[in-house]
C-alpha cells in the first residue's frame, strides 16, 4: 500500500459555465472513487480556493484549502466511495489529491 501523500495524484478541474456554477472534478456527472491510502480525502491546491466534497447523498460544507498546504476537507472516508469535488466560482483549480 502506498503512503497517503505518497498516493497523491494530479487533478484540473473543469470550470463553471458562469456565475452560479461552481467549477467541479472530475467532469460534471463523473464520479471519482476513494482510493483508500488515507482515511481522508486530502487536498493540495495551487491557489487558495473553498472547496467541498460532495457525495451520492449531498454536498457537505466549504473548506478553505490555502495554496500549497495540505488540507483535509473530508475526514474518515470509506474506500471506493464515490465522490467529486466542487470549487467556489467559476474558475477551474488545479492541484494535487490524496485519498
Amino acid at each position: 500500500m502506498l503512503s497517503c501523500y505518497g498516493s497523491a495524484r494530479t487533478y484540473t478541474g473543469e470550470a463553471g459555465t458562469g456565475a452560479n456554477d461552481n467549477a467541479h472534478w472530475p467532469k460534471r456527472g463523473q464520479w471519482t472513487k476513494v482510493k483508500g491510502n488515507c482515511g481522508d480525502i486530502n487536498i493540495k491546491t495551487n491557489y487558495t480556493r473553498s472547496v467541498r466534497v460532495c457525495t451520492h447523498s449531498k454536498c457537505h460544507g466549504w473548506v478553505t484549502a490555502p495554496k500549497g498546504k495540505w488540507t483535509v476537507i473530508f475526514p474518515n472516508s470509506t474506500k471506493n466511495a464515490e465522490y467529486y469535488l466542487q470549487f467556489k466560482g467559476v474558475n477551474a483549480s488545479t492541484g494535487m489529491i490524496a485519498d
